[in-house]
């Protein structure tokens, strides 16, 4: 399908003057002329609207309070000028040829309701966001962490849900199913979005050409009021209730795909030793998967590493000079697989663990020697 004359983009804007430069130059840099460039400013403080930046080519709307995402988004569709929209935070920072390669992807199929770009980790050039998939109680970002150029995220993927980061779907189609959900202020309103287009028939993907970087996306850099625990434990909670119709658990496929990776590329699994220092609820499911993609269990100790989603944590610390020295293959469980990667005195003196393995929340399954290798040690 050919593509459409022009496009609304959308920014999102609360403050960060800094990465909204960043996002604008990145955007008047690889949009066509024709398309819309509106950065939705929202906050109550005055000083945050003295924005001046691209005026021949940037419109501002502006709203004097805080909106949060959902409503933020909802307003600037009541004023873009164009059929479609795609939706972005002011942090990311797009990459040349994304918006050909969402719109490749949306124009391939008409049941797709919504794309989103390849989204990178600013510190590392590594997978942020890909899809987002459910596994009874966790929502997991397949293939998180992954360097961007892996075989595992080369292809475009249709996924349970994906999020905002360059989120193109038709204003039409984003109306008629309700909106962005507003009581939901900033958190799970792209996932739910996403489920109100799947309810109504409609499909999302991710675009593997489609690349943008985002400084505020890695779980480890998040010190944000509006992503504190309690809040976020009570929006999930309305979310799942809003989407228990549509929401399916969908997780074990990627860990599925990325067995088979594993298989082709490096052999088949061995027996291990099972170290789970996950912090989750359920974590002898993600043992389980692993044994049912092929990996054989020794004995197992579960000892949570105690910050979900860190980007690094102590082995060492928390398995002990026992576990180190074991002398038959360890598979680690955690929450990030490259959590384990800085801990040289341990790959130094673990002389028993040339096949160990780590796998982690967001289905990857890799040898520890492989990453390794990449200089992480």
């Amino acid at each position: 399908m050919k593509r459409p004359s022009s496009f609304s983009i959308l920014v999102l804007y609360h403050k960060g003057e800094s990465y909204l430069k960043a996002c604008l130059s990145s955007l008047v840099s690889t949009a066509q002329p024709s398309d819309e460039i509106l950065v939705v400013v929202n906050n109550s403080d005055k000083t945050v609207h003295n924005l001046t930046l691209y005026p021949d080519r940037v419109t501002y709307l502006h709203i004097y309070e805080g909106l949060g995402h959902a409503r933020a988004v909802n307003e600037g569709v009541k004023s873009a000028a164009h059929d479609h929209v795609i939706i972005s935070d002011h942090d990311l920072v797009f990459q040349h040829g994304w918006i050909e390669a969402l719109w490749e992807l949306y124009s391939s199929d008409s049941s797709i309701g919504a794309v989103s770009c390849k989204v990178l980790n600013t510190s590392n050039q590594r997978v942020l966001d890909y899809g987002i998939a459910y596994s009874n109680f966790n929502l997991g970002h397949p293939f998180m962490d992954l360097p961007s150029n892996h075989p595992l995220v080369q292809k475009d993927r249709m996924a349970q849900m994906i999020c905002t980061g360059g989120f193109l779907i038709k204003k039409k189609d984003l109306v008629q199913v309700g909106g962005f959900e507003e009581s939901f202020g900033t958190l799970y309103t792209d996932l739910d979005m996403c489920l109100k287009l799947k309810r109504a028939g409609l499909k999302v993907a991710a675009a593997a050409g489609a690349l943008a970087y985002h400084f505020g996306g890695d779980f480890s850099l998040i010190n944000r009021s509006y992503k504190e625990g309690h809040l976020k434990a009570d929006v999930k909670g309305a979310f799942m209730r809003n989407n228990v119709d549509v929401l399916e658990p969908d997780m074990h496929d990627y860990y599925q795909m990325s067995a088979v990776y594993f298989k082709r590329a490096f052999g088949d699994f061995g027996k291990y030793f099972f170290c789970n220092m996950m912090n989750v609820v359920d974590p002898t499911w993600y043992e389980k998967i692993a044994q049912s993609n092929g990996a054989e269990k020794y004995d197992r100790i579960h000892r949570p590493s105690g910050y979900r989603d860190a980007a690094n944590i102590g082995l060492f610390e928390i398995l002990g000079y026992d576990l180190m020295s074991l002398g038959v293959p360890i598979a680690y469980f955690v929450d990030r697989y490259i959590s384990i990667t800085n801990n040289t005195f341990w790959w130094n003196e673990r002389r028993g663990g040339k096949n160990d393995i780590v796998i982690d929340r967001n289905a990857n399954i890799l040898p520890v020697k492989a990453i390794i290798s990449q200089g992480n040690g």
